[in-house]
């Protein structure tokens, strides 16, 4: 607290302008040193004291009388709200040894830059530290009128009576403080009237700044003569949640050192501004004032700890707030918007060197301690899902695929990129399914015809490849016995005619060749799949699914009601699937009640109260059906659905079972219909002798086309109502 020296005709003449005394005048302790020299904690000299006195008795004629400030509202928050709670406000302390060249000359324009100077002089000999308590800083003299135990006392249980102590408690030491950090506005108080409150002895100011570097000033009160004791308050508005940096300057001239800051959010509280002994008194904490306790701050935009020990802090010059380098504060650190050495851990100010993060690396990354600017950090952060963050170079490694569902119909996933299925067993043309036999026995491969378009399983691709004299037709990669004049798109049947755009292919067959939809399932769109020249949906147990799967193991059947993509291979689709005893879970398509055997290799399905080899098509060989009489695989097609996509199943000679053969023909028709001129001598539907007529094209087609409109009207997937022939 500041002291006039007793009898001094300054004293008179500041008591006759006041009009009236507000206390008597404090005398120092009888041990007060006398000698010129000063304590080695840098304590001022009284002469020193006596001489800032007098200089501030010069000043005090100029100094208006105390105006209470004007409300202050502040728009824009530095940075969102805090999801847990601070660590304290960072306050810097710094003893005068020169208190009048310090202190002399302060008044309501030079105080906050004064004493920022100040404090930033004693950049080096300064002390640190959080304030991990109440904000109730006290030197507890509890000489006169005890003015350094403020409004609120025990209000720390590890402090004293007064408050918590200063970085010197004595009553002739001079010495500057400043706090700085952040205060979290929460939800609660956006748009609310917040009154700040400061209990004082012998200096202060309040200040935030808000986004951008603007400043607001609440609250400043310099030195007066007479008058070291002050309570001040002022409303204070934050138009929106977030974090808003603060900084609080203190000066302290001698005998007693307080300050404390709290606040209320009483609508009905008149802000005020005068020494604290004057009329009318009113103690903030019995007006319902509470001290700002240190969970409400934060030093850092994060709200962790600026540094490792949650004790420690550092302050900086504000002129380098948010600017790229070290800017005095530690490696790795930079100053923040409230003047605070803060981690360099987001991607304006990043690393060591707290350079700024962009191009191809533009996020801040804590790599075991040490942040570095990178790529990515998590997946969602590469902006494509084939892309994955490689969580060790913090990089974007962009796959086209990890599986090949990731992948289009006809492709396969190969070290990360889709490539065309282009082997036997998976094979582009057949959805990436397996190439059966052709229907002489021979195997097929997966290849191009003509070195151009996808891969699809032909029998040949060349006239070598053909035996016993055959030609190779390269529309279809088939051996023929002769190539048919006519077999062109534009030019298509003996009667050269052109192929409409529905039907747009021309293929060969026994019979002669005819337009059609499709040549293998790659000429069909998504989710698609080419039977008998025409595409169909991939709802069915050999094609099911977006990719056109086969199912098969122990997931055998396609379920999906004939939606696309809803399609998936499950176990069952009804109780028959699951064999004696079995009933399947309409909910799940498993298979309950059902055996739990351990098959062997031969037989290795178990079906209801035994091991089979198959109960289902698609658990046989490629191209293979399984006879559900005796549950085993047969190289009997049952349906078009079992054949290439240029072939159709008919009856083979011995009229006992069926075979796959080159051409289109619609499912279940027999001879006797229109298409009775194909079949020659019985309903076997053995290949012709004689070239298909020349309206042969056109009926082919037709029916073709009105057989594809009948199964897209079917309601039930195939596996549920087909039965052995």
């Amino acid at each position: 607290m500041l002291k006039p020296p007793s009898g001094s005709s300054h004293q008179r003449r500041t008591r006759a302008a006041r009009h009236a005394p507000v206390h008597a005048p404090r005398h120092a302790p009888a041990h007060a040193p006398r000698q010129a020299a000063r304590h080695a904690t840098g304590r001022a000299q009284p002469l020193a004291l006596t001489a800032l006195v007098a200089a501030l008795v010069c000043a005090v004629g100029l100094l208006p009388a105390v105006a209470k400030a004007d409300p202050v509202v502040i728009p824009t928050a530095i940075a969102d709200i805090l999801k847990g709670q601070g660590t304290g406000l960072c306050i810097a302390q710094a003893v005068s040894t020169t208190p009048q060249q310090d202190f002399g000359n302060l008044n309501q324009s030079n105080y906050n830059g004064s004493l920022n100077t100040f404090m930033e002089a004693h950049a080096k000999d300064r002390t640190e530290a959080v304030i991990r308590t109440l904000l109730d800083l006290s030197n507890n003299n509890s000489s006169g009128l005890q003015s350094s135990f403020g409004d609120f006392t025990n209000a720390v249980d590890t402090c004293k009576l007064g408050g918590c102590p200063w970085i010197v408690n004595d009553t002739l030491t001079s010495f500057g403080a400043r706090a700085r950090g952040f205060l979290n506005v929460t939800s609660d108080l956006v748009g609310k009237k917040i009154h700040f409150g400061l209990y004082a002895d012998d200096a202060v100011s309040l200040t935030f700044f808000g986004k951008n570097g603007a400043i607001y000033p609440v609250m400043i009160q310099p030195p007066v003569l007479g008058l070291p004791t002050w309570r001040l308050t002022n409303t204070v508005t934050f138009n929106e949640g977030g974090l808003y940096a603060v900084e609080i300057l203190y000066a302290e001239i001698a005998e007693h050192a307080a300050l404390e800051m709290s606040y209320s959010l009483d609508d009905t509280f008149v802000d005020f501004a005068r020494p604290a002994n004057q009329a009318p008194v009113v103690k903030l904490k019995g007006a319902g004032f509470t001290l700002f306790p240190p969970e409400m701050f934060s030093q850092t935009i994060s709200g962790q700890p600026s540094f490792p020990d949650i004790n420690g802090c550092q302050q900086c010059d504000r002129q380098f707030v948010n600017l790229p380098g070290n800017n005095g504060c530690p490696p790795s650190y930079y100053c923040n918007e409230a003047a605070l050495c803060a981690p360099c851990d987001s991607a304006v100010v990043c690393g060591p060197t707290c350079s700024p993060c962009g191009g191809n690396t533009p996020f801040c990354i804590n790599t075991n301690g040490q942040f570095e600017c990178g790529e990515c950090e998590s997946d969602v952060q590469c902006g494509d899902p084939k892309c994955k963050c490689d969580p060790q170079a913090h990089a974007c490694v962009c796959h086209e695929c990890e599986v090949d569902d990731d992948c289009a119909k006809g492709n396969t996933c190969e070290d990360f990129v889709c490539v065309p299925c282009a082997t036997k067993g998976q094979c582009a043309g057949n959805s990436c399914n397996c190439c059966p036999k052709a229907p002489d026995g021979a195997e097929m491969t997966c290849a191009t015809l003509d070195g151009a378009g996808h891969p699809l399983c032909v029998e040949c691709t060349k006239e070598s490849d053909c035996a016993g004299g055959k030609k190779c037709d390269l529309v279809v990669g088939r051996c023929v016995e002769s190539l048919f004049k006519n077999e062109a798109p534009d030019c298509c049947g003996d009667s050269c005619v052109k192929c409409p755009a529905e039907v747009p292919f021309c293929l060969p067959s026994h019979f002669g060749t005819a337009c059609a939809e499709c040549r293998d399932d790659m000429d069909c769109g998504a989710g698609k799949y080419c039977r008998s020249g025409h595409c169909d949906p991939c709802v069915e147990d050999r094609r099911c699914g977006k990719r056109c799967d086969s199912c098969g193991g122990d997931a055998p059947f396609c379920f999906g009601s004939q939606v696309v993509e809803n399609a998936v291979c499950v176990r069952c689709l009804s109780s028959a699937d699951c064999g004696a005893g079995g009933e399947c879970d309409a909910t799940t398509n498993t298979c309950v009640n059902s055996c739990n055997a351990s098959c062997a290799l031969a037989t290795p399905y178990c079906f209801g109260d035994k091991c089979v080899e198959c109960y289902a098509d698609t658990q046989c060989p490629c191209g293979g059906t399984c006879n559900l009489e005796n549950n085993t695989c047969t190289t009997s097609c049952q349906d078009n659905g079992d054949c290439q996509a240029t072939d159709h199943c008919k009856w083979a000679d011995d009229a006992q079972t069926k075979i796959c053969t080159l051409g289109q023909m619609p499912d279940d028709v027999g001879c006797g219909s229109t298409l009775g001129s194909l079949c020659q001598k019985s309903s076997i539907g053995l290949p012709i002798e004689e070239p298909l007529p020349v309206t042969g094209v056109v009926i082919v087609s037709g029916l073709l086309l009105a057989a594809r409109r009948r199964r897209r009207d079917a309601n039930a997937p195939r596996s549920q109502t087909r039965s052995v022939s």
